[in-house]
């Protein structure tokens, strides 16, 4: 099918954290994109922040599913997001949180990306003491800070050793995920306001 893109932005085919983040696509142009029957179509502005989580088939169903903040390369950009419960009628009452995420990436090749996560409203706090940050079509991050504090690099061997370790860090930490050229962030929820800045 031809696809059409809307001008004024890149674009990325959606890869669901399965494969690595192809090239970008040129906004204003039409062309040619093969969808077989098992895969919907999707792209995702340059520059955007999608929040993830694992798939839950109800509210509560995995002990913990934190949210993952993918941070896509391109314009700086800014995502509010919303959470409660899932469940009660809280929110009538404020019990919400309302978290402002913004990336910015420095000048030049090898520019350092910052991502901001800051709670506008705090009267709801997730299950979850933490969240991951994903840098998507990134390099070995040569260092990590969160809040000016470097944090170790628990790059292994393989990719899903790195994840476990990462999943299982006591604190802050990150490590390169080499088949999708990503690097992971985990950020103890811990402040109403922190930085990670990632250089390369």
């Amino acid at each position: 099918r031809d696809v059409y893109l809307p001008a004024g932005s890149d674009w990325f085919a959606y890869q669901d954290a399965q494969a690595p983040l192809p090239g970008s696509n040129a906004g204003g142009q039409s062309f040619n994109w093969y969808a077989p029957l098992d895969l919907v179509p999707m792209y995702v502005r340059a520059g955007a922040i999608l929040p993830r989580r694992e798939l839950e088939q109800y509210v509560g169903q995995l002990p913990q599913c934190p949210l993952t903040f993918e941070c896509y390369p391109g314009p700086d950009r800014e995502y509010t997001l919303y959470l409660d419960d899932k469940v009660g009628l809280g929110y009538q009452q404020d019990n919400y949180r309302l978290t402002t995420i913004s990336q910015q990436t420095a000048p030049g090749a090898n520019g350092k990306r910052t991502v901001t996560v800051t709670r506008m409203h705090d009267q709801y706090t997730p299950k979850e003491p933490f969240f991951y940050i994903s840098l998507l079509q990134a390099m070995h991050a040569a260092s990590v800070t969160v809040n000016g504090v470097a944090v170790p690099d628990l790059t292994g061997v393989s990719d899903a050793q790195s994840a476990s370790a990462l999943a299982a860090s006591p604190g802050n930490a990150f490590y390169f995920n080499a088949s999708l050229r990503t690097v992971f962030v985990k950020v103890l929820d811990n402040s109403a306001a922190l930085a990670a800045i990632a250089g390369f």
